[in-house]
């Protein structure tokens, strides 16, 4: 691992994954001579599935319909809660479901006040609670 042929061997093989395929954060640079235009599979027996384009859905009065409720901002949110005698780093994974199982706990409100959606929160020891939206912000807020 740590002899010279084998780090040179390393360096050269990441340097050409980068050249080929670039980065997670920089995409490759495409160059006149590459296709960039996408060509949907085809041959004898298989047709082209082609995905159309289209609009973002809006309902009547052309506000967007199906989107992530402006509420889910708080899953993945990394947060100080108190655990024990002790503030810790908590992360909102996601939800709380209710008794059925399915439904989600609590109700959606547009006041942060009002809004007693629950959150499931884990700590770094892996113990998960249950906390309310409202509890949840203000915190977040608090410590942002």
């Amino acid at each position: 691992m740590s002899a010279e042929t084998e780090v040179t061997k390393r360096r050269i093989f990441d340097e050409l994954i980068v050249k080929r395929h670039g980065t997670s954060i920089n995409p490759p640079l495409v160059t006149d001579d590459e296709d960039s235009s996408f060509t949907e599979y085809e041959d004898d027996e298989v047709n082209p599935r082609i995905i159309p384009e289209i609009d973002d859905p809006v309902d009547a009065s052309s506000r967007a319909i199906d989107q992530q409720p402006m509420y889910d901002w708080l899953i993945h949110a990394e947060i100080m809660m108190q655990q024990d005698d002790n503030l810790k780093n908590a992360k909102v994974i996601g939800r709380s479901v209710g008794p059925d199982g399915l439904t989600p706990a609590g109700t959606y409100h547009n006041n942060p006040i009002l809004n007693s959606i629950v959150y499931d929160i884990e700590f770094p020891d892996g113990q998960v609670k249950e906390y309310a939206a409202n509890i949840i912000a203000d915190i977040h807020a608090f410590t942002s």
